[in-house]
């Protein structure tokens, strides 16, 4: 008998998000879209670039991710609020037509004053990721949790804490550069391993709105 080593396969990515659109109407302390210079989400004058990506683009990278037998979470963001997009009720039935999981991270503000779309959010996805960036204090942030676990009552909801920028009163994962490194959050073990490869495009596939891949 002659052994044979298998050669290596890579696994296909766990999440895909499709960026929909390129705009959001925050600029947090903590994202990279406030200090974009390159201009594919803020221009020279310091405006936001509002633009889509194609409706039958994102369809067909639908059917593509299907193609290759993916089956799992798939979202409609990136550095962008993905509720701002009209569509993203529409394209997350259509993820779940091809029997993906579609899963929602938003800030919410879209959602406060809209009781149908809230509806559509709760029917349309599996999951709902709520950012919470607003709180001073543990009890603001449990505040916010309470209001939302009623307004998106029935679906999986998780919520995304990060503070005030400086804020060091309430829970945060958000590190502003200045805690560093005396911080306690800086703490966290660290995952890296010397001389590994980046493990992200094994986790999560980043389209852009404009139709480009990045990493992270």
């Amino acid at each position: 008998m002659v052994l044979r080593a298998q050669a290596p396969t890579i696994p296909l990515f766990e999440r895909l998000q499709i960026e929909s659109q390129s705009n959001c109407n925050r600029s947090c302390w903590f994202c990279p879209r406030t200090y974009d210079r390159t201009g594919k989400y803020i221009d020279s004058g310091n405006r936001s670039v509002i633009k889509q990506m194609p409706s039958e683009k994102i369809l067909d990278l639908l059917d593509q991710a299907q193609a290759l037998g993916f089956r799992n979470r798939v979202a409609f963001h990136h550095y962008s609020e993905p509720l701002l997009d009209k569509r993203n009720i529409m394209l997350a039935r259509e993820a779940s037509k091809r029997g993906m999981k579609p899963y929602l991270h938003t800030n919410g503000d879209v959602l406060k004053h809209d009781d149908a779309l809230c509806d559509d959010v709760i029917r349309a996805y599996v999951l709902v990721v709520v950012g919470l960036y607003d709180h001073d204090t543990d009890e603001e942030l449990e505040e916010a949790r309470r209001y939302w676990r009623h307004r998106l009552a029935g679906v999986e909801l998780k919520f995304s804490t990060i503070g005030l920028s400086g804020a060091r009163s309430g829970y945060s994962v958000g590190i502003p550069r200045a805690l560093v490194p005396s911080d306690p959050r800086m703490a966290v073990p660290d995952l890296l391993f010397a001389n590994a490869p980046c493990h992200r495009p094994l986790i999560r596939m980043l389209i852009q709105y404009d139709g480009e891949v990045c990493h992270c």
